[in-house]
């Protein structure tokens, strides 16, 4: 489980569905830091008002030291 403040670096977002295609898109490659985990476990950030879906968006955690 992710925890809050955890920073993670988006490699690619699902820009398939919902309308979001183009925020998606911006997201890659950027760094941003958890802001909670919901109930079906999408991870909300601080910075921005679109959440990681874990299976379907690739992140990575980044080591305190990046």
């Amino acid at each position: 489980m992710i925890k809050r403040g955890t920073k993670v670096r988006v490699i690619k977002m699902d820009d398939a569905g919902g309308g979001f295609g183009w925020q998606a898109k911006q997201l890659n490659g950027r760094i941003f830091t958890v802001r909670y985990m919901d109930a079906t476990k999408q991870i909300h950030l601080e910075e921005t008002g679109i959440a990681l879906i874990p299976g379907v968006d690739q992140y990575e955690i980044v080591k305190e030291n990046e």
